[in-house]
């Protein structure tokens, strides 16, 4: 129950600042940005090559559905014109294939939209995840300081 009183109120801030303080969170995220470029230029350019393939993956991903969607609904209409002028049949303007056509574009909407979440939350846990190793790196490079400091304020040991 502590951990959880503990973790949960930072992580409810940190999800909650874009979307109430925009501007703030723009330049939380350039100041921190700035920070890793500078002290870990690697990390740095890891989490930009991260981002440039999740939104890469993204636009394509968005540009396969706009193909398929296009190629299904040509291909039913096909099939249908095809249909009526064999048989006779009127079925080129039937109403229910439409509404299924539309409920299958929907259903593929949404799950674009669940990619696109599950990207942008997969992209913000890899940031989190790169804060949290600066400040431990941080932490690492303080203390090694520490360290040497004292050694070089504790006078030398005489062998003899």
């Amino acid at each position: 129950s502590l951990p959880v009183r503990l973790v949960l109120p930072p992580v409810f801030f940190a999800a909650s600042l874009a979307y109430f303080l925009p501007k703030t969170a723009d330049n939380l995220s350039s100041y921190l940005t700035s920070v890793e470029e500078t002290y870990m230029p690697g990390v740095a350019a890891q989490r930009k090559a991260l981002n440039k393939n999740v939104s890469e993956t993204v636009s394509s991903t968005l540009k396969s559905y706009a193909k398929a969607k296009n190629a299904a609904s040509d291909g039913i209409r096909q099939a249908r014109q095809q249909l009526e002028q064999q048989t006779g049949l009127k079925v080129a303007n039937a109403p229910d294939v439409d509404g299924k056509l539309k409920e299958t574009e929907a259903k593929g909407a949404s799950a674009i939209e669940e990619l696109k979440t599950k990207a942008v939350d997969t992209f913000h846990r890899i940031e989190e995840e790169t804060r949290k190793l600066g400040e431990q790196a941080k932490g690492e490079a303080d203390r090694a300081v520490d360290v040497i400091a004292k050694k070089e304020d504790e006078p030398p040991k005489r062998l003899v």
